[in-house]
């Protein structure tokens, strides 16, 4: 049976803890942020800010006022697309099936504001959709440890890569640097044999073809070396081209890792202490 509001429900109009579990899921980071500079939130303790904004929008939000009214309507612009395809499920069974099928789909912060705020939504359906979002928050958290893990051990790995790196680069360029001197010497050895070669050109002498063989040989020799140190700076090129794509993976490796816990952080955070005297029966213990 429907129930008979039809208008979507208010932040405010929640139980108690509800707050907590929709900021905390609903906001992203840097939107509570704002939200806390916006209303003057401070913490004398700089780490502790973005836990001082959370409760802040948490109590402010278990009433109607300043703050629960501009979350709210800033939830509702957000998430306006996922209001609309819900608007189609007109009964408590609908509105469950809906939130099943966005949750599969990884679109829980946008899905959770417009199933739990539908006016077909029931009471056991919206806890049964709060206790989802908070065994969510549970399995994100172990999974968030396991990500700090890989990360901090991919940055020590990062770290090594990099003195690595930046010693096959300063070898790399001393020898590319060798190298270049190495091929202008030569060039100018060969310059010289040629020219040597044909200023005898026109001498028929023994003597004089003997000193031309000798020039050509020199010359063959001299460009033979030549092309030994071009392409062995060619190689060198090749070996510093690799070794930069690899820390360009690997610096991606880390930003997509941090992306991905800035995404788990932002969604769960840890919830306050809830007075208990004021907590809904259904949800009590669910900390």
């Amino acid at each position: 049976m429907k129930p008979e509001n039809k208008t979507r429900k208010k932040l405010w109009e929640f139980p108690h803890n509800f707050q907590c579990s929709i900021a905390g899921t609903c906001l992203t980071l840097a939107e509570a942020r704002k939200i806390g500079r916006k209303f003057g939130v401070t913490s004398d303790d700089p780490t502790q800010l973005d836990a001082a904004v959370h409760s802040f929008i948490v109590r402010e939000a278990s009433k109607q006022g300043l703050v629960s009214t501009h979350v709210c309507n800033l939830l509702n612009r957000k998430f306006e697309g996922m209001i609309r395809k819900s608007a189609s499920a007109n009964t408590p069974p609908k509105v469950l099936a809906f939130w099943r099928e966005a949750c599969n789909s990884g679109l829980v912060p946008s899905a959770y504001w417009a199933a739990l705020t539908s006016p077909a939504l029931d009471e056991d359906g919206m806890i049964r959709i709060f206790s989802d979002v908070h065994m969510l928050s549970h399995i994100n958290g172990s999974n968030n440890v396991a990500l700090m893990r890989r990360l901090a051990h991919t940055e020590r790995a990062l770290e090594e890569n990099l003195e690595k790196q930046s010693e096959l680069q300063r070898r790399s360029a001393m020898r590319e640097q060798n190298l270049r001197k190495k091929i202008d010497i030569e060039t100018t050895k060969t310059e010289v044999a040629r020219q040597q070669l044909e200023s005898h050109g026109d001498r028929k002498s023994p003597e004089i073809r003997e000193t031309n063989r000798s020039l050509e040989a020199k010359l063959q020799k001299l460009q033979l070396q030549n092309s030994t140190l071009s392409h062995a700076l060619c190689e060198r090129n090749r070996d510093l081209a690799a070794a930069r794509n690899i820390l360009n993976v690997r610096n991606e490796t880390i930003a997509d890792l941090r992306k991905l816990i800035e995404s788990y952080e932002s969604r769960f955070k840890a919830d306050p202490a809830p007075d208990e005297s004021a907590m809904h029966p259904a949800i009590e213990g669910m900390q």
